[in-house]
Formats: structure tokens, C-alpha cells, sequence
């Protein structure tokens, strides 16, 4: 891939991520990479390691699209309205 420029790279970021289509993908992202829960798994350093490199990338798909974690966890959790994390 050629370089691009940072803030062209934040800019596609947030042009796939900021939508509402980007919420659907980050809220269903947010369980599946250990967000609100630990990714640590007692016994298994390996899933451990392996969980908190979902965890990464997640937190900077948040970074470079300039999500504010906090509001789309709360977003999230507003609209689940009960019903369990898929």
C-alpha cells in the first residue's frame, strides 16, 4: 500500500466509522473485542494475548476515527434497551 497521508487516513476512518452504519459496526465490535469486559483468560496466556490484540485494534479504530469511547459505550448501551450483546 502506498503511504497516506495521517490525515487522510483519519479522515476514510471516520468516513466509515462516524455513521450510523459505523455505530451498528462498532457496537457489535464492542463485546466481541473484550470492551467492556476483560480480556485476560486465567490459564491461557495465549487467548489472553491473542483477546487484547482484538482489544487493540478496536481502541484504535477508535483513535483514528476520533470516536469518543465513552459516549459509544453509552450510546450502545442506551439502544440495547435490555436485550443481550450479540
Amino acid at each position: 500500500m502506498k503511504n497516506v497521508d495521517p490525515k487522510t487516513l483519519k479522515a476514510a476512518y471516520s468516513s466509515i466509522f462516524k455513521g450510523e452504519m459505523g455505530h451498528i459496526v462498532m457496537r457489535d465490535l464492542k463485546s466481541w473485542c473484550h470492551i467492556a469486559d476483560t480480556s485476560f483468560t486465567p490459564g491461557d496466556p495465549y487467548v489472553s494475548a491473542f483477546n487484547e490484540g482484538k482489544r487493540f485494534v478496536y481502541l484504535r479504530i477508535c483513535k483514528m476515527a476520533k470516536i469518543d469511547l465513552d459516549k459509544l459505550i453509552a450510546i450502545s448501551d442506551n439502544r440495547r434497551s435490555g436485550e443481550p450483546d450479540n
